[in-house]
């Protein structure tokens, strides 16, 4: 119930700006996240492209399909976080790319924040009101009165409240945020990794080609000579034997 808590305070924290919630993803994977905005949880999980750019649904048969595991992990995994949440009230699927950095496809479910367990405000403590004294009754002839010095009274006493929950709510989401970038650092970094490999082994398959090719165009010229003179000898003896030199002629 106090990780409950903790995330309505975040949710009050967050949902002032619709546009910056949409935007906050607080990673589970690299291909499922989810997000807190007017009082809702919307979870994502993403898809890549095929390689050639077709759309995927993954290891689903349509999108029906990915979203009907979408409604049915997102109330589970958020329950692990004292979360619970209502029915979905609505999917959609928007193109955008993962933590790598992958082009694709999220396909995302939102939920209500189910709030009937919020434990109830703290009444404030109640304040001491001050009584004027009534004034008292002459019987006598006038004289002087008496100054009259009232007792102070003691303050009311001063209730601690509960701890402030968005401090600890802030606290996680900025541990939460910091490992997300952690991990979207390192799959950044091996990506790169396996980018650059991947084009120093073109550029060698590259260089590789062009040397066969030119080995090749050479060996093709060389021959193409050689039958030139071959040719070229062939007719001259034709020439000499028509001459009359008969020892040109063919056998």
């Amino acid at each position: 119930m106090r990780r409950l808590t903790l995330m309505m305070a975040g949710l009050a924290l967050v949902g002032g700006t619709g546009a910056q919630a949409a935007d906050l993803r607080i990673y589970q994977s690299a291909n499922d996240w989810f997000g807190l905005g007017s009082g809702e949880v919307t979870w994502s999980s993403f898809v890549a492209d095929l390689p050639d750019g077709a759309r995927s649904f993954g290891s689903f048969p349509d999108a029906e399909g990915l979203y009907s595991a979408v409604r049915a992990a997102a109330p589970a995994k958020l329950k692990r976080l004292g979360i619970s949440l209502d029915p979905a009230s609505g999917c959609q699927e928007a193109q955008t790319t993962n933590a790598a950095g992958t082009l694709g496809w999220a396909f995302s479910c939102s939920f209500a924040i189910r709030t009937g367990d919020t434990p109830p405000a703290v009444a404030p403590a109640p304040v001491a009101k001050t009584v004027a004294a009534k004034p008292a009754v002459q019987v006598v002839k006038p004289a002087p009165a008496a100054l009259m010095v009232e007792a102070p009274m003691e303050a009311a006493p001063v209730i601690a409240g509960p701890p402030d929950p968005a401090e600890a709510l802030n606290a996680k989401v900025k541990a939460d945020n910091a490992a997300v970038d952690a991990r979207n650092l390192a799959v950044r970094q091996k990506y790169e990794a396996d980018q650059a490999a991947f084009e120093a082994k073109k550029r060698d398959n590259a260089a590789k080609y062009a040397a066969d090719l030119a080995a090749h165009d050479a060996e093709v010229r060389a021959l193409e000579a050689q039958h030139a003179r071959e040719i070229a000898d062939w007719e001259a003896r034709v020439r000499a034997c028509k001459r009359g030199d008969t020892s040109q002629c063919a056998k």
